[in-house]
């Protein structure tokens, strides 16, 4: 089974770890967006994945390495198992305190 952790810590100011198990192969896609819904990075986004515990970090910057403002953000993790074809997908709350 697919899971997906809170991130840690949550509130949080420098940095934030979002961790992941796949079960299986898969293409994986993580994303955070802010309260508009206006995507402010991908942290991963990559096809064949290894089985296994996974860790990513975000500290607060979007895409182009500018620092965001504090406030409450969104992450979407999708993950598609090559073999089974088992879609999954979630959507956390984390919120950036400065």
């Amino acid at each position: 089974m697919i899971r997906i952790y809170q991130n840690y810590p949550n509130p949080f100011n420098l940095t934030t770890s979002l961790r992941f198990e796949l079960p299986e192969v898969s293409n994986v896609k993580l994303n955070v967006y802010n309260m508009l819904g206006q995507e402010v990075i991908t942290l991963i986004n990559t096809d064949n994945m290894n089985p296994g515990y996974h860790q990513t970090y975000w500290n607060g910057a979007d895409r182009t390495g500018k620092a965001v403002a504090s406030g409450l953000y969104f992450y979407r993790f999708e993950a598609v198992g090559q073999e089974t074809g088992k879609k999954y997908a979630n959507i956390g709350k984390m919120i950036l305190l400065k």
